[in-house]
């Protein structure tokens, strides 16, 4: 068998890509709370980067801003509707 890429996961690349979704959508911590069940004081740990989201976790808010999974928990991915974006610019 071959080997795999290896995905880079930190709760910091994870912390800055959360904070930059809250500040894109314009949410605060306890709308992201409210809306996802998720513990304010987990929401602020993880915008700190001093927590480790669970999984559960990561595929609830990956569903709430509505973006990639793979992006948001590989620390060195590009956003995908970055480029999306780009494009439709330039049409």
């Amino acid at each position: 068998m071959g080997e795999g890429v290896a995905m880079t996961f930190t709760a910091q690349g994870f912390s800055k890509k959360f904070g930059d979704l809250c500040n894109s959508f314009g949410n605060t911590l306890d709308e992201v709370a409210a809306a996802t069940g998720i513990d304010i004081e987990n929401l602020q740990g993880i915008k700190d980067g001093n927590t480790v989201p669970t999984g559960d976790q990561v595929l609830i808010l990956s569903e709430y801003f509505k973006c990639d999974l793979p992006w948001l928990i590989e620390d060195k991915a590009e956003n995908p509707d970055v480029n999306i974006t780009v494009l439709l610019r330039n049409e």
